[in-house]
């Protein structure tokens, strides 16, 4: 379902009892009332581990005007936030080494006693890689000894 960025938003910040499923202990019902009455086709997206709720309307007015009517009333006890939801720009949509040449080392193995056993005992080498653009890299390989 492709939605417009303008047509939906977020309510954060709710009881928990609007993600429960039981029908015992959940509010969802009484939630979803809330925000229907500005658009009976309003969609929602429960995304519980980030404490949040999506609210999609078909139509930008409705949204719009559910914005204006909603934000900051109460419900169960709680202020009710809305937040827009807005696009994050990176700059370039490709990744780019750096226009200048970078040396960076990293090593997979945490430098444990056993790590640096095996570098004294020969059983890891280094070597160096060049990338396209300059930068380098610094990779260790193991030789397997049979020993732990």
């Amino acid at each position: 379902m492709e939605t417009r960025r303008d047509s939906s938003f977020y309510v954060v910040r709710l009881p928990l009892s609007v993600f429960e499923t039981d029908p015992e202990v959940s509010i969802r019902p009484e939630f979803e009332s809330v925000f229907r009455s500005y658009g009976e086709e309003v969609s929602f997206m429960y995304l519980k581990s980030f404490g949040r709720v999506r609210v999609i309307y078909p139509d930008p007015e409705q949204c719009s005007t559910a914005w204006a009517n909603l934000r900051g009333k109460e419900f169960h006890g709680s202020t009710l936030q809305l937040r827009r939801i807005t696009a994050v720009t990176i700059g370039s949509q490709w990744l780019e080494l750096p226009e200048k040449t970078q040396n960076v080392s990293s090593f997979s193995p945490s430098l444990s006693s056993s790590w640096l056993g095996a570098v004294a005992r020969g059983s890891a080498r280094s070597f160096g890689l060049q990338a396209r653009g300059g930068a380098r890299f610094t990779t260790t390989t193991w030789r397997d000894s049979g020993a732990p």
